[in-house]
């Protein structure tokens, strides 16, 4: 209802947990489109605990379990108020609020087109989150893997380091759904 949006068609975007964000407010809003991209079909403490098992240091995972397992803990805890998960403060509140999402539900009960992109290489919010999620999906809801990015998007050269650029190349297929949509 912005004077910049009314009567304007508006997709709404995001990325990671900001598609959930992004498909709540699709449920709201007068939105006509949504594209989600790398949106987690699990729900966030099974996510993390699939973030905490993906690192090759041994160290390293266990520190991520511990603090995954501590952050459980004080999710349980009335009064808590605030915790420590991977380095950052966390509101409490706010991560009870996502712990309580369920995905596929929510994936489901979005009624605009939905383009749901998953980054082929992404270590965040896996591929495979794909097929979770598909079952979910009804008639106008669409899933694209977007071969050999990342989760920001960026490609991968053949020595596997990110290039750090979005090439809209690297998009084509997300651009043609936008232009299909609006």
């Amino acid at each position: 209802q912005q004077p910049s949006t009314k009567d304007r068609k508006v997709v709404l975007a995001g990325l990671g947990l900001g598609g959930w964000v992004a498909a709540s407010a699709a449920l709201k809003a007068q939105a006509s489109a949504l594209l989600a991209v790398a949106f987690p079909a699990k729900n966030l403490l099974r996510l993390w605990r699939e973030q905490a098992n993906t690192g090759t240091d041994p160290e390293a995972l266990l520190k991520a379990q511990l603090e995954l397992e501590s952050l459980s803990g004080k999710l349980e805890e009335k009064g808590a108020e605030w915790a420590t998960y991977g380095g950052q403060k966390v509101h409490i509140a706010e991560i009870r609020e996502l712990a309580s999402q369920d995905p596929l539900a929510l994936a489901s009960s979005v009624t605009v087109p939905c383009l749901f992109a998953y980054p082929e290489r992404d270590q965040t919010v896996m591929a495979f989150h794909k097929e979770v999620l598909a079952p979910a999906l009804h008639a106008g809801q669409e899933i694209l893997v977007l071969p050999g990015l990342g989760h920001r998007l960026t490609a991968y050269d053949p020595e596997g380091v990110q290039s750090g650029l979005v090439e809209a190349k690297n998009l084509a297929p997300v651009l043609a759904w936008l232009k299909k949509v609006s």
